[in-house]
């Protein structure tokens, strides 16, 4: 998978894009149980990297030009158990997974099912964290983006490699999702329970990383950038089965990958960087394959900098416009905006 974002899915243009595993997404999924009103979300993936990303449901990672795509989708150590081939998850790593308000959750055998969740309305998909974003659907997808949310943090510079994505990722995504060198993208990790709508916000604050899509021109300069999440999740009608996360509940089933990620950088109305791309496997493709339904959840991470475009004003307004379709051509069309200015942040 090309990519110039790195994303877990991370995805970086070089700019460079690096999924939460070796394809572009990072794909992590709990087995705990859900109470009445829960939401059990499909299996999640994280991008790293400049334009990266980052998902579940099993990833394929190529780097080529400049971008490299990380994905993941399920959960590391998990074993068919018995003859029903539940997926028993082992938990490493720091204890229990923080959740969307910040507590820490504990994760549950795998004897365990996810609880059927409360939704988002449409008008509601990509969060309160998300200023002036917009989901727009592409056909009928039996899942949807949620939870988009942009922050400060390390992407690296064109001009070397993008390992200071990776650095600054891995402890923040841990131990929900580690990195899986097999297929080169941040797997599942610790089994973690949904509902998984503000993740990426939960991940964020946990580290102390302030949210906001206002940046100044120190932000946008290698090798500090501008990160970029969204997290998959089934819709309420969605397929129950297995994932890394849980025994049973809703799922982005493995039929429906690969997703294929098509994602642009606008600068001002004008294409500033093109090259956030890439391809998500499902988990049944994993060499070895991961005997799970399908994800939880999927988490795309995307990171840019002034540097993959040297030769243009970092200042100015920009717009992600990001694609994401599955394996039956429906998905959804992500625009978010943010701004890079001399002005100091509030």
């Amino acid at each position: 998978m090309k990519s110039k974002s790195i994303a877990v899915i991370v995805l970086l243009p070089l700019a460079c894009a690096v999924a939460c595993g070796s394809s572009d997404a990072m794909l992590t999924s709990s087995s705990q149980a859900g109470g009445a009103g829960d939401a059990g979300d499909a299996g999640d993936a994280t991008v790293g990297g400049r334009g990266g990303l980052s998902g579940a449901a099993g990833t394929s990672a190529s780097s080529g030009g400049d971008e490299a795509f990380s994905g993941a989708g399920g959960s590391s150590g998990s074993d068919v158990a018995g003859s029903a081939g539940l997926a028993e998850q082992s938990v490493g790593g720091q204890a229990g997974a923080i959740g969307a308000g910040g507590a820490q959750e504990e994760v549950a055998g795998s004897g365990q099912s996810a609880g059927a969740g409360d939704e988002a309305t449409d008008d509601e998909l990509l969060g309160a964290h998300c200023t002036g974003c917009t989901a727009t659907p592409l056909g009928t997808a039996k899942w949807k983006p949620v939870g988009a949310v942009m922050a400060p943090g390390l992407v690296g510079s064109s001009d070397t490699d993008t390992q200071p994505f990776y650095d600054f990722l891995t402890p923040i995504v841990a131990p929900n999702h580690i990195y899986n060198s097999d297929q080169g993208v941040w797997g599942p990790g610790a089994a973690h329970a949904g509902p998984y709508l503000d993740e990426g916000f939960a991940l964020l604050s946990a580290a102390s990383v302030a949210t906001k899509q206002s940046f100044t021109t120190a932000d946008f300069t290698a090798p500090s950038g501008a990160l970029l999440t969204i997290n998959l999740v089934p819709v309420d009608a969605a397929t129950l089965g297995s994932s890394p996360d849980f025994v049973s509940g809703p799922v982005i089933p493995n039929a429906l990958f690969p997703l294929q990620v098509d994602g642009d950088l606008f600068r001002e109305g004008v294409l500033y960087d093109g090259d956030f791309d890439g391809e998500l496997d499902g988990f049944d493709t994993w060499q070895p394959p991961l005997l799970v339904d399908g994800a939880s959840h999927v988490m795309l991470w995307f990171g840019e900098n002034s540097s993959f475009k040297p030769n243009v004003m970092a200042q100015g307004s920009y717009v992600f416009k990001i694609s994401v379709l599955d394996g039956s051509g429906s998905g959804w069309e992500i625009d978010v905006p943010f701004t890079v200015s001399d002005a100091p942040n509030p």
